[in-house]
């Protein structure tokens, strides 16, 4: 990724981030995780403090996977999950 990417990526994030805070227990009862990193990201909730005071932010959040960048463009963290779906065999069902 070049520079003027990564600057582009983080003015758009910062752009949609609210201010520093900690969600209430109800905020976070009533999402999934996958929603609750969403509504971070989009600004719907508040950005963590730790990220605040470390200045690294969450970009994006999407189904099996989260990017955690640093004030660098640097890459601090990346998350991903896949998940297998069997058949349960015939025989097992009995």
């Amino acid at each position: 990724m070049s520079a003027g990417e990564w600057t582009k990526i983080e003015q758009a994030a910062h752009a949609r981030l609210s201010a520093p805070g900690v969600s209430s227990l109800d905020e976070m009862r009533n999402r999934t995780g996958l929603e609750f990193l969403r509504d971070i990201a989009s600004g719907v909730l508040p950005f963590l403090p730790i990220g605040k005071a470390l200045n690294f932010f969450l970009p994006d959040a999407d189904e099996g996977q989260g990017r955690i960048f640093g004030p660098d463009g640097k890459l601090y963290a990346h998350g991903t999950t896949t998940c297998l779906i069997y058949p349960i065999p015939e025989a097992a069902k009995d």
